[in-house]
């Protein structure tokens, strides 16, 4: 049996970290089965589409402005832009390599053909080694934040939901 000190403790120390810690474990456990869903479910072409997307929320969870409703070029030429936009003067520009990534996963989804365990592989590599370097470049505070921010979600709340189909509701 505790003595009662020990419970005051428990409750004034306990009780705020668990409020404060208890939704990033649960924003961090759903970041978790969002990315193993995205790498594991569905054909190749999803799961390499899957490595884009899993690429383009972690830029915007980062506070990059990741461009909506348009290629994936152009979304990668935007990045880069804005990647190289906060290097520091007279550092030489670090490159994602995100143009030549988007062109190969606009290959693996539109090219019809069955997509390989090896491509899905490379595809997710290369989108996470990317990840990497714009959280690199992003600095310490933003990368921690950026850990625990679901600005994906909160973009897709921006979507006017009236243009979508309506037929189920029928």
């Amino acid at each position: 049996m505790l003595p009662g000190w020990a419970w005051v403790v428990i409750g004034v120390i306990g009780i705020p970290a668990l409020l404060v810690g208890g939704p990033l474990l649960v924003i961090g456990a759903l970041k978790a089965r969002r990315r193993r869903r995205r790498r594991s479910a569905g054909s190749g072409d999803l799961r390499v589409a899957g490595s884009w997307d899993e690429l383009t929320d972690g830029y915007s969870e980062l506070g990059f402005e990741v461009p909506r409703g348009t290629t994936r070029l152009l979304v990668a030429a935007a990045l880069e832009s804005q990647l190289a936009g906060q290097q520091p003067a007279g550092q030489y520009p670090v490159s994602a390599g995100l143009t030549p990534l988007a062109g190969r996963v606009d290959r693996a989804v539109f090219n019809g053909r069955e997509i390989d365990d090896d491509l899905v592989e490379q595809s997710w590599a290369e989108a996470l080694d990317s990840l990497g370097i714009a959280e690199t470049s992003a600095g310490r505070l933003r990368r921690l934040v950026g850990r625990f921010r679901i600005r994906s979600r909160r973009d897709w709340n921006k979507q006017d939901w009236r243009k979508r189909d309506t037929s189920r509701r029928k």
